[in-house]
């Protein structure tokens, strides 16, 4: 049998009496850094808040404007890098393809400036 004099929990578990001691500490180091822990993150949180109340102001609003879509551009067309036309005047996009339908753009000439005499000589052929 166990001649040990002591507890019964440190006689059933064999544990020596110097473990006990270190329990205790370790509960009362263990007790030291949450409130430790928990001082300095209130003292933190306090001196921020005042920070901020010193701080305060008042946004500036935010202002959104909306502007008409233009109508007037440039379209050039090359063939590989020579410029071979290029037009200045009103561009009309109907549809930019964004939506997966095909690409929709107008170009209006103003009457009786069609800049090549491609028509003409189509009308004379026909």
């Amino acid at each position: 049998m166990n001649k040990r004099k002591g507890p019964a929990e440190h006689r059933a578990l064999k544990i020596p009496p110097k473990s006990a001691r270190f329990k205790v500490l370790l509960a009362l180091f263990i007790a030291l850094v949450v409130f430790a822990s928990a001082f300095v993150i209130y003292a933190g949180t306090k001196s921020y808040t005042e920070e901020q109340e010193e701080n305060d102001f008042e946004p500036e609003p935010l202002e959104i404007s909306e502007t008409d879509p233009c109508d007037y551009g440039m379209v050039s067309v090359y063939d590989g890098d020579v410029l071979i036309y290029q037009y200045l005047g009103e561009i009309y996009i109907y549809n930019d393809g964004t939506n997966g339908k095909t690409i929709d753009v107008r170009i209006v000439y103003p009457d009786d400036t069609w800049p090549c005499s491609c028509n003409e000589e189509m009308d004379g052929k026909e």
